[in-house]
């Protein structure tokens, strides 16, 4: 039975930054994190296509109440992605 690695998703986050910022070509992150390139590009693929609904307003949020219970949420994930962006 094969053992499937599993990655953190600040890992994969860090990795996909890298990328994207030209700091790393997809073969020197493949060698450094020891990563199937197929795999790292999947992971790029897929954030690129995400990328948009971080900016998305919920469809159930309809009044004002509302929306501001979800700011706290949307700032913890800038400052997540700040805190990433500073590794690299």
């Amino acid at each position: 039975m094969v053992h499937r690695r599993t990655f953190k998703a600040e890992l994969k986050t860090k990795v996909v930054l890298e990328l994207i910022a030209g700091k790393k070509s997809l073969s020197e992150a493949s060698r450094e994190y020891e990563i199937k390139d197929t795999v790292l590009s999947r992971w790029k693929q897929e954030f690129l296509e995400r990328a948009g609904e971080i900016f998305e307003q919920p469809k159930d949020l309809q009044d004002k109440e509302n929306w501001i219970m979800v700011l706290p949420l949307q700032e913890s994930t800038t400052d997540y992605c700040r805190n990433i962006l500073s590794m690299l």
